[in-house]
């Protein structure tokens, strides 16, 4: 298995492909009175304001990830859109994505990491958390959001 991590821009199609994946994931398993936040924009992932990567597995795209800067005044950024081909999970593919996120965001200069996911997303909490993420106060547009579970890690 042969893997390679790239940052690309949003519209690239290998990541409009995977978006509709993890949206239809999302809006399937999210229960009933939860809410999803399936918005990004390209100028979210502009370099020096954060990235998009997508993780390929003999040259074909089963991973991706992203991170974009929350305001110009908190030094944190926001990992966003996180997802796994169904079929490698187990492969730790968000570890690797995770891991090249963090890397970036601390080459651009943020200080911290947020993030915003669902309890019931048990392995999304798992990966976070071995990563150092502790829950936070829900934050920004998340709070108040019934199922919305924060989560935040200071970037050395």
């Amino acid at each position: 298995m042969q893997l390679a991590i790239r940052r690309v821009p949003l519209s690239h199609p290998d990541v409009q492909v995977m978006i509709a994946r993890l949206d239809a994931e999302l809006i399937d398993g999210t229960p009933a009175g939860g809410s999803n936040f399936l918005h990004i924009a390209a100028e979210h992932v502009d370099d020096g304001a954060g990235g998009m990567f997508v993780a390929y597995v003999d040259d074909q795209p089963r991973a991706m990830g992203a991170y974009r800067r929350i305001d110009d005044t908190s030094g944190a950024a926001e990992v966003k859109r996180m997802w796994a081909d169904p079929e490698l999970r187990g492969h730790k593919l968000g570890t690797r994505i995770l891991a090249t996120i963090e890397a970036a965001a601390i080459a651009d200069g943020f200080t911290e990491l947020r993030l915003e996911t669902g309890e019931h997303l048990t392995a999304a909490v798992s990966l976070y958390r071995s990563f150092g993420f502790q829950q936070c106060e829900n934050w920004g547009e998340y709070v108040g959001v019934p199922l919305s579970y924060c989560m935040s890690k200071r970037l050395a």
